[in-house]
């Protein structure tokens, strides 16, 4: 695996972590964080008009679901298998990049075609969105292309 490519991908995993845990799981349970959590999540939401996170509809708040319990222990798996340059995490990682490019399709297509949105904040929402959509999606197309993801160098002579 091209060494930025992989570190592009481990920096995603791991910072997708925290995001997940401290902001997108606010929209389902913000009874758990502490006050100054729950005000960056305002200042987020009411700042950015994000629609979805204000009051999510029933198949986000189940995908954000999903999410905690799927999503954040496959960052930590694939971080790890990353970090440590193991084969194992193409299935992992295909199964985890399919499901984030199917669930961020129709999140990008609620702040393409809301009434409840400007210009200005779809596109901003959408340049929020994107990389959720973009970087998954290359993961998964560069492990389905590649069979063995960190193949041994061959030593020198």
């Amino acid at each position: 695996m091209d060494e930025i490519l992989r570190l592009t991908f481990l920096i995603f995993f791991i910072s997708h972590i925290p995001i997940t845990i401290i902001i997108d799981l606010q929209a389902i349970v913000p009874w758990l964080y502490h006050e100054s959590l729950r005000k960056i999540f305002s200042f987020y939401v009411n700042n950015f008009n994000d629609i979805l996170m204000r009051t999510p509809p029933l198949w986000l708040r189940i995908y954000l679901y999903s999410e905690i319990f799927f999503q954040v222990p496959c960052f930590i798996i694939l971080s790890y298998g990353l970090i440590y340059r193991k084969n194992w995490i193409r299935i992992l990682g295909m199964v985890y990049g399919s499901n984030a490019v199917t669930i961020l399709l129709p999140i990008l297509g609620e702040f393409i075609f809301s009434n409840d949105l400007t210009f200005h904040q779809s596109i901003t929402l959408i340049g929020f969105y994107t990389p959720y959509l973009v970087i998954p999606a290359i993961f998964t197309i560069y492990l389905i292309n590649t069979e063995v993801p960190f193949a041994e160098k061959e030593k020198s002579r």
